[in-house]
């Protein structure tokens, strides 16, 4: 109990050395260390850490104490080196038992913030580019279809050149910011409605992890648990979303509104979106982002032409 009394005594009267680094902190010890050792003694070390840091800071902080002592002898000297913190920062705390009392010595230092996680980028592939605007593309091999306002065209690469085939017409007069999705077998397509939503009144919507995420017109993307319950809302994610398979959701994100977006792959972790890749940067605002199998397809309109390309996103998110 008297050593728990004057550990916190300590602890709540030390002054912050502000900038001092782990290092810096160890060697300063170090030397406190050196003026209670007398010719001949060497320091036997027992190492605590009763702080949330991490136990590499301890084994550093050993390390460069021992450097700086460069002792050499036979007779030991035990000593309790414990990693701590307070409200500035960490603790570096020495207990050196000596033949008639114990002696405290201590140092503070700035913990470096813990590196962020490395993530990785999502790639992207050109798959077609046109004058008219692009609805969705599919591509299965040597065959691609192309979803456009006017109908569904269909080409074959031969020779590494595409040779267009036949073409299906869209029944539906042209309509205000259009959209439409190609079916799974690449042969027919639905053009969605004049004002643009899906059923429900969504922007786009995607699955994953049991939950459904809805880009609404509120200009939130909720998120529905199986029960159809909202769990959360998420405000920095555009109207255009889709299930990368295996990996999360993407979705974009405006640079400006109507010069870039971005697309970002996010994982979903205690009920708020985790980015699972960096933001990729596209040549334009995305007007499209559906789902496929191998990732997603973004339709971009190159800013400042009236060009429109149709990408393969994929990512790798077992690595």
């Amino acid at each position: 109990m008297r050593r728990r009394a004057l550990f916190v005594l300590l602890l709540s009267s030390l002054s912050v050395a502000h900038g001092q680094s782990l290092d810096e902190a160890a060697h300063a010890l170090g030397q406190k260390i050196a003026g209670h050792l007398k010719a001949g003694e060497v320091p036997h070390f027992t190492s605590h850490n009763v702080s949330t840091f991490l136990l590499a800071d301890l084994g550093r902080a050993r390390a460069e104490i021992t450097r700086t002592l460069r002792r050499t002898g036979r007779t030991p000297v035990e000593i309790t080196l414990t990693l701590s913190e307070n409200i500035h920062g960490g603790l570096l705390v020495a207990e050196i038992r000596l033949a008639d009392t114990i002696a405290t010595e201590m140092e503070s230092y700035q913990p470096q913030p813990p590196p962020a996680p490395e993530l990785h980028a999502i790639q992207k592939t050109l798959l077609w580019q046109q004058s008219e605007q692009i609805l969705d593309v599919m591509l299965r091999g040597d065959r691609l279809a192309v979803l456009s306002v006017t109908g569904l065209a269909r080409f074959t690469r031969v020779e590494g050149k595409w040779q267009a085939g036949a073409v299906t017409p869209a029944s539906a007069p042209p309509i205000r910011d259009p959209r439409g999705q190609i079916s799974a077998d690449g042969e027919t397509f639905t053009m969605f409605s004049p004002t643009n939503l899906l059923p429900g009144d969504l922007f786009s919507r995607a699955s994953w992890k049991n939950l459904d995420f809805a880009a609404e017109p509120d200009g939130l993307v909720h998120v529905y648990n199986d029960k159809h319950a909202v769990i959360a809302t998420i405000d920095n994610w555009g109207s255009d979303i889709a299930t990368m398979p295996g990996c999360g959701v993407i979705a974009t994100a405006a640079v400006d509104r109507t010069v870039k977006d971005t697309v970002t792959v996010w994982d979903f972790v205690d009920r708020k979106p985790k980015a699972a890749s960096d933001p990729l940067e596209l040549p334009g605002p995305v007007t499209a982002l559906w789902p496929s199998p191998e990732g997603a397809i973004a339709v971009v309109q190159r800013f400042g032409e009236k060009r429109f390309e149709a990408y393969l996103l994929t990512f790798d998110c077992s690595r």
